[in-house]
């Protein structure tokens, strides 16, 4: 594989990994904020429900590395002054 290919490969992955896993961590947030909406007395495990958003921000941080070396294997030659 070429350096472009596997930096667009990395760039796609780590992405999808963040990208997914943080909108399933807002998604956990936006139901402690929705169910004290509809009931503020009532206990609606918002421990657990914060404890699901923290590991969903802990995996998505796992796709991070690999979206920066993917850029980084992408950008690399853009700050290279051409040799003349």
């Amino acid at each position: 594989m070429t350096r472009r290919t596997l930096g667009v490969l990395f760039i796609v992955l780590g992405g999808a990994i963040v990208l997914t896993f943080m909108v399933r961590a807002l998604a956990a947030l936006a139901s402690i904020y929705s169910s004290n909406l509809a009931d503020a007395m009532k206990d609606n495990n918002e421990i657990v429900r914060a404890d699901e958003a923290f590991n969903n921000v802990m995996i998505a941080l796992i796709g991070a590395p690999l979206l920066i070396a993917g850029s980084i294997m992408l950008f690399w030659r853009l700050g290279r002054r051409p040799r003349n």
